[in-house]
């Protein structure tokens, strides 16, 4: 159900956490909330790597090593 822009690795390797950036700062307000609670994580409101392409997106998901070790259901 996501209106994929992009994909594509960050310009350094490492993640071990998922992170979630609003670039809407907040204004999309129930989908920030979905993908806060389907990642179990808060979203932040500025990118934590400048060198990261957004393409015009308004949310941008960093997956994480934490991902690997999740069972999905």
């Amino acid at each position: 159900g996501y209106n994929i822009v992009a994909t594509g690795d960050t310009p350094h390797l490492g993640w071990v956490k998922t992170t979630l950036v609003d670039l809407t700062n907040g204004v999309d307000k129930y989908t920030s909330n979905y993908l806060e609670k389907r990642y179990g994580i808060t979203a932040m409101t500025s990118l934590p790597d400048a060198a990261i392409q957004t393409n015009g997106a308004d949310f941008v998901i960093i997956v994480g090593n934490d991902e690997l070790a999740t069972p999905k259901t």
